[in-house]
């Protein structure tokens, strides 16, 4: 075989690999979309490696009445700061659930997807229109059902409302079925309802989380960013998000009381 044989038989190989990696790329992007975030395996060139684990999925759920509408507008600004710093420390995947009263039938509830980005759940923030609501307790029960409820895997589930449950023996109820389910609330209290404190503690404290207040909406991105920091990295990651992060004296003296287990 001349040396131009050779090199022809060579380029027709070539080729052919690259044909033949063509066809099975469609395959390798089926299989990669629905291992992608979950740690399984992913087929790339017919070589098998392995997605990044997720580190924390956290459930966002927030009291969506009209009196809360300053805080879905500074969710809204502070989102893509957020997402940045939790996904700094480790893979992150957020929910968002609006949950609002019995009377509001169909708009007890309003969920986005499973997200990593930013965008799109600035985008679910933006449709939201805080209205409804009844009287002063809210469904926060139900709320802690649905999160109880979720098929996806949760490692924590992040409260924020400005009123009581209608029932607190049933919010405790939920909040112990979510101690069991590995799945600790880590409740805050908007303004100065003593009823929505007592209630949010109680939750808190029985479903293994923490609680705190938001006394100011300046301290809303610290205080999700670090539960979540602490959920991938424990108090470690918590020590150098302080250092890093200028935050407020109760920003700090919250992160003290956050729970000493690790994931």
């Amino acid at each position: 075989m001349t040396l131009e044989s050779e090199i022809l038989k060579r380029l027709e190989s070539v080729k052919k690999d690259i044909n033949e990696s063509k066809k099975v790329e469609p395959v390798n992007e089926m299989i990669n979309n629905s291992a992608k975030n979950r740690g399984d395996k992913i087929v790339k060139n017919g070589r098998i490696t392995y997605a990044p684990k997720v580190a924390s999925r956290i459930l966002l759920e927030f009291d969506a009445t009209g009196s809360m509408s300053p805080l879905w507008d500074s969710t809204r600004q502070i989102m893509n700061e957020m997402v940045k710093r939790i996904t700094d420390v480790g893979n992150v995947k957020l929910k968002c659930i609006a949950y609002r009263d019995y009377c509001d039938g169909p708009y007890i509830f309003e969920k986005s997807e499973w997200h990593s980005e930013a965008n799109p759940l600035i985008n679910f923030i933006m449709g939201i229109k805080c209205a409804g609501g009844g009287d002063t307790p809210e469904a926060v029960e139900d709320a802690l059902k649905l999160a109880h409820d979720e098929k996806e895997m949760v490692t924590r589930v992040i409260l924020i409302g400005d009123a009581p449950p209608h029932s607190i023996e049933k919010a405790g109820v939920q909040a112990v079925n979510l101690k069991k389910a590995g799945r600790p609330v880590f409740a805050f209290r908007v303004g100065n309802d003593d009823n929505a404190r007592e209630a949010f503690q109680h939750i808190a404290k029985l479903s293994d989380g923490a609680y705190g207040d938001l006394r100011d909406y300046n301290d809303l991105l610290d205080m999700i960013s670090i539960t979540i920091v602490h959920d991938v990295g424990g108090s470690a990651e918590v020590n150098k998000y302080l250092k890093r992060y200028d935050t407020s004296a109760y920003v700090k003296t919250y992160s003290q009381s956050l729970p000493s287990y690790k994931k």
